[in-house]
């Protein structure tokens, strides 16, 4: 008795499909994992955005504000600022633009913090291509050779057998059916 197990044979045809259909269904879920990481980057891109575009338009609106509370009414002046506002008017507005561009900040930077977009970079590596490349072909591989050949070797072979054991089966039929025409006119004869 040997201490190695055999591997079934007979169905190892089958082992190596089914196999390889699994290899075949963790691609569509790292495939499906890209797209999640794609779609986390492009939500860092955005807050990306909103994040410089605050950390730009702050400074100036933090030295407006300075140049009001100095009582410097004409410097700094904003260009977006409406030209009838009264000084206590453009402070409050400039208050609360201040205020939600520092949340935009905040919340912006948690996101960029997350750094998704390092996972794709090292998809990007040419060692993890050639991995890539050789898994889908061996998951390619099995599933289309084991399938073959379990196809090939096993199922058109007991194709085979279930249609010889039905013609066999029907001749046998109608031997019998001849033999009892048989004694039926020999039963009529005496």
């Amino acid at each position: 008795m040997s201490w190695m197990p055999t591997a079934p044979t007979d169905n190892l045809y089958k082992f190596s499909a089914l196999w390889g259909l699994r290899m075949l269904l963790g691609l569509l879920l790292f495939f499906a994992w890209l797209i999640s990481i794609q779609m986390q980057i492009e939500k860092e891109m955005d807050s990306a955005q909103h994040y410089y575009r605050s950390a730009m338009i702050l400074p100036d609106i933090e030295q407006r504000l300075d140049a009001l509370k100095q009582g410097k009414v004409n410097e700094h002046r904003l260009a977006w600022a409406l030209p009838h506002w009264t000084p206590q008017d453009e402070r409050v507005i400039l208050e609360i633009a201040a205020k939600r561009h520092r949340q935009s900040m905040a919340a912006s930077k948690s996101i960029m913090d997350q750094k998704a977009g390092e996972a794709l970079a090292y998809l990007r590596r040419l060692d993890v291509l050639l991995i890539g490349f050789i898994y889908i072909v061996l998951a390619t591989g099995l599933f289309v050779f084991g399938f073959m050949r379990w196809k090939r070797k096993l199922h058109d072979v007991e194709g085979k057998l279930r249609d010889a054991e039905l013609t066999m089966r029907e001749l046998g039929i109608e031997k019998l059916r001849i033999e009892i025409a048989q004694l039926r006119r020999s039963g009529r004869r005496s």
